[in-house]
């Protein structure tokens, strides 16, 4: 999958697919929340392939777990998710040794302490990947090879 161009503080995709994180893994195929129609469009075509980061679905298992979501669809445990995610015809991308390199050498903004979005951030431009977001902080890593669309709400 590495080298590959594309189209993903969730999203990757691969020539001709893309990866969505924790916010919309388990809106795809379902509801469009908060989510842009022009990114609406992307996740609706489905000759498009989905990816998620590792990292992203963690957290989506996290955040289920202790309480601090609730998901659209009648989901009651993390397996479900997990078959949820597979339903959508999401693969989850594991974060390699070459994705740590990168996020070793990242410059971070100031103030933007989320470590989960420097993995994710990482991952994406050592992989090549596209990111989509909804925010608007990821142009600063624009000028360290991120690619990213942004998720207007």
């Amino acid at each position: 999958m590495v080298g590959k161009q594309t189209i993903c503080s969730y999203c990757f995709g691969y020539a001709g697919g893309f990866a969505i994180g924790s916010r919309y893994a388990l809106l795809f195929g379902y509801q469009y929340v908060d989510i842009h129609y022009e990114v609406k469009a992307i996740l609706k075509d489905f000759t498009n392939v989905f990816y998620a980061s590792s990292i992203a679905v963690a957290e989506l298992l996290f955040l289920f777990r202790i309480g601090k979501i609730e998901l659209k669809l009648p989901l009651k445990t993390e397996n479900d998710i997990l078959e949820k995610i597979l339903d959508f015809r999401i693969q989850t991308v594991m974060f390699s040794k070459q994705n740590f390199e990168t996020y070793l050498s990242l410059q971070i903004k100031d103030n933007h302490k989320d470590m989960k979005d420097h993995l994710i951030i990482s991952q994406a431009i050592s992989d090549r990947i596209t990111l989509i977001s909804s925010d608007k902080e990821l142009d600063f890593y624009e000028n360290q090879k991120l690619k990213w669309i942004y998720n207007k709400r």
